[in-house]
């Protein structure tokens, strides 16, 4: 796009995500500070997030997270064949308007909004990008699935995010070569290396300090990664330190109280 008109880029944003999202707004910042028309497709647990930023916002019904009695997410492996496409469906009435109003050139799309940046790019004849926030999955890979995933996340991308991804237009993956090994890539695959976003947020709760650690869990722990969180912060209780901890919050039920202790909880901290 360098030297090219201006576009009308929609980014999605599906509330049934969280670690998807940030090389997403990381993408619609930096397109919109280079002149381009950007908005950010997502709902109002969403948009909180964006709230402080200048992205504009367009606000779609919510996604429902569906969740088993420990709080995890429910995905392909526990019967749900495809989780993407209520939010696909539910939203397609309110974009439909905006989208032949608009005209949007290109959308970007997380891992979570496939299936809706699909069925816009064929309802509007509109290029879709996939950004996969993390190492690369796709054809050939030089791993076996059963190395590269945990059980619970295995089927959805394998018979999930793996098709859906390959009718993107264009994938970027977060990533490098020098340490995500992957084979030739297709040629509308791409590693152009992390997409970070710090936004803004409300930081009144956060305890700001020199001597402030910052501990963060994923989207989706593992069980060695709780085992990690727990034993950090038991062991830095005793010291005197200020302690902050990330946490899904679909997921906190899984981080006893007695182990978080005077460390302040949240969901997360622009760092």
């Amino acid at each position: 796009m360098k030297g090219g008109k201006n576009l009308r880029i929609a980014a999605l944003a599906s509330s049934r995500g969280g670690g998807d999202w940030h090389p997403t707004f990381a993408l619609a910042s930096g397109l919109r500070l280079r002149g381009h028309d950007v908005a950010i497709i997502c709902d109002y647990s969403v948009s909180d997030l964006i709230g402080p930023t200048p992205l504009r916002v367009v606000l779609v019904p919510a996604q429902p997270a569906n969740r088993n009695r420990e709080g995890e997410r429910d995905g392909a492996e526990k019967g749900e064949p495809d989780p993407l496409l209520h939010w696909a469906n539910s939203a397609m009435p309110v974009l439909e308007k905006v989208f032949s109003c608009w005209k949007p050139n290109l959308i970007l799309s997380p891992l979570m909004g496939m299936r809706l940046a699909i069925a816009l790019s064929n309802r509007n004849q509109v290029p879709w990008c996939l950004v996969n926030p993390s190492f690369y999955f796709g054809e050939n890979p030089r791993h076996t699935w059963e190395d590269d995933f945990h059980p619970r996340a295995r089927d959805r991308f394998r018979t999930l995010f793996g098709p859906l991804s390959r009718r993107a237009n264009i994938v970027l993956h977060s990533t490098l070569p020098e340490f995500d090994i992957a084979p030739e890539l297709p040629p509308n695959h791409f590693m152009v290396g992390p997409i970070l976003w710090d936004g803004p947020l409300r930081l009144s709760s956060v305890k700001r300090a020199s001597n402030t650690i910052l501990l963060s869990v994923s989207t989706a722990p593992q069980d060695d990664e709780l085992r990690f969180i727990r034993a950090a912060l038991q062991g830095l209780a005793t010291q005197n330190l200020e302690v902050t901890l990330t946490f899904p919050s679909a997921s906190r039920p899984l981080i006893d109280a007695e182990h978080v202790g005077a460390a302040t909880l949240l969901s997360f901290v622009p760092h």
